[in-house]
């Protein structure tokens, strides 16, 4: 259906938002504004007692900082192809750092947030046969001794 007439809401609109970056330069330089200064920071008390403040960077931290609503609009937004390995890059980046964080301690939310990126812990085993079930003959025994044998 479409807009009544006379609607003056749709002079000009030619369909959809307008995008948040025009070039693959403009997106670069507010990622690298990101991980320079937008992530959010978290005070750790070190062992002499000083307070230092460590940046945490997240998917949601950097889709809001680059004025995003959402996670996924992000997400979304890396399908437009020249923006693809830009935003992939940085997603990249931010897996990295959980990655590097499994060498420390407290690592639990790290392995989280990568299990959440696609990352497992466990391995498993496909005992088929191309999707199918393998068969496996029954030996026949006759008088204690394999019959085909």
């Amino acid at each position: 259906m479409g807009a009544p007439i006379g609607n003056q809401n749709a002079i000009g609109n030619q369909g959809g938002r307008p995008p948040f970056y025009e070039t693959p330069e403009e997106l670069q330089e507010a990622i690298d504004n990101y991980f320079e200064f937008g992530a959010h920071k978290k005070q750790h008390i070190t062992q002499l007692g000083n307070i230092v403040e460590i940046p945490t960077y997240t998917i949601c931290g950097l889709a809001l900082y680059l004025g995003f609503s959402t996670r996924k609009s992000l997400v979304d937004y890396s399908e437009k192809i020249e923006f693809v390995s830009i935003i992939k890059k940085a997603m990249s980046k931010i897996e990295m750092m959980y990655e590097e964080n499994l060498q420390g301690s407290n690592c639990t939310g790290s392995i989280f947030a990568l299990k959440n990126m696609g990352w497992h812990d466990k391995t498993e085993h496909d005992v088929t046969s191309g999707g199918e079930k393998l068969s496996i003959a029954p030996i026949e025994w006759v008088n204690g001794q394999d019959k085909d044998k």
